[in-house]
């Protein structure tokens, strides 16, 4: 009993931190960091017409869409940009970032795509 206790404690401090750690995502740095790895698909505004995601089959996620990305909370952005599309059960054309970017850079990404569809995220549920 005490064990299960402990480890729902631990899961809600892990939370908690992950939480106040997106919520704190540096824009300034995020945008930068989607400049870079995210703007030859999802294209300079974020709106899925990069110039490589022109190209592909699966057209990349419409950042600016408020009504699609108010669905998906920050820790499925979180699990997308780290993972992978084809780990999430999305397009294998979406690479994990996660050799490339460091944790806190993943969540100022998300932070910068919130700005991008000026919503918040279906919740408040973390990595």
């Amino acid at each position: 009993m005490q064990k299960g206790v402990l480890f729902f404690l631990i899961l809600f401090f892990i939370f908690i931190i992950a939480a106040d750690a997106a919520q704190r995502g540096n824009q300034e740095n995020g945008r930068r960091l989607y400049q870079s790895f995210c703007t030859q698909c999802h294209g300079i505004k974020g709106d899925g017409s990069g110039r490589k995601g022109d190209a592909l089959d699966t057209r990349p996620a419409d950042h600016t869409n408020k009504e699609a990305m108010s669905k998906r909370t920050d820790a499925e952005l979180y699990g997308i940009i780290w993972y992978g599309g084809k780990n999430t059960s999305l397009s294998e054309l979406m690479p994990s970032w996660r050799n490339a970017l460091k944790e806190d850079d993943v969540w100022d990404i998300i932070s910068y795509i919130r700005i991008l569809c000026n919503c918040n995220g279906g919740g408040a549920e973390k990595k």
